[in-house]
């Protein structure tokens, strides 16, 4: 990690987890099985970067004697980390929060977070995993209540014949409740000069 930002590598390392699953054992055919933690460490002669070719599956005792002593893998590990990447794809992601690791479904089941947009936003928008959940989320319109009424903006433009789209609109660019539902919609026939 001497020449990445730490938020280029954990951005690196999340998406191999997510599209490649998280490391479920170690490739090391010498290993001594002392530990039961497992992760994608970096091959030697690599660069960090989104290509799980640059990575093998090492318990974390393995990869700390890899990384201070510069093995290299054998085509073995190779193999074996290609096959269990492609097996492990759909992998939960984890995140960490208070010092807990949470899969991160659950995190955002708990706190009414939306999954798919927090997922979209690391992978397409390169956001940390806290990043996409701690970035404010659009909520939905509340329900309109006009002459003691409530209902939401879909049900009001449905009950007064009027285009949902521009009854939202209305809503978001701040109009009153009574001009959003009252005030009649322009037609499109203006004079031409």
């Amino acid at each position: 990690m001497d020449n990445i930002e730490y938020k280029e590598y954990m951005s690196i390392h999340q998406w191999l987890r997510w599209h490649h699953g998280k490391a479920m054992s170690c490739t090391n055919p010498d290993c001594l099985k002392k530990s039961t933690t497992y992760q994608w460490a970096l091959k030697k002669g690599c660069e960090h970067k989104r290509d799980p070719d640059c990575y093998v599956h090492l318990c974390a005792s393995c990869h700390r004697k890899y990384d201070d002593k510069g093995l290299p893998p054998t085509e073995q590990q190779i193999e074996l980390g290609r096959r269990l990447a492609k097996s492990q794809r759909h992998a939960y992601l984890r995140i960490i929060v208070d010092g807990k690791e949470i899969l991160l479904r659950d995190y955002c089941k708990e706190k009414g977070i939306p999954y798919d947009t927090v997922k979209t936003r690391m992978y397409h928008q390169k956001m940390t995993p806290e990043e996409a959940v701690l970035t404010p989320f659009r909520k939905k319109a509340d329900k309109l209540t006009y002459e003691g009424n409530t209902m939401s903006v879909s049900e009001w433009a449905k009950q007064l014949n009027l285009n949902v789209r521009t009854l939202r609109s209305r809503v978001k660019d701040g109009w009153s409740t009574k001009d959003a539902l009252t005030k009649p919609i322009k037609t499109g026939n203006y004079e031409r000069n």
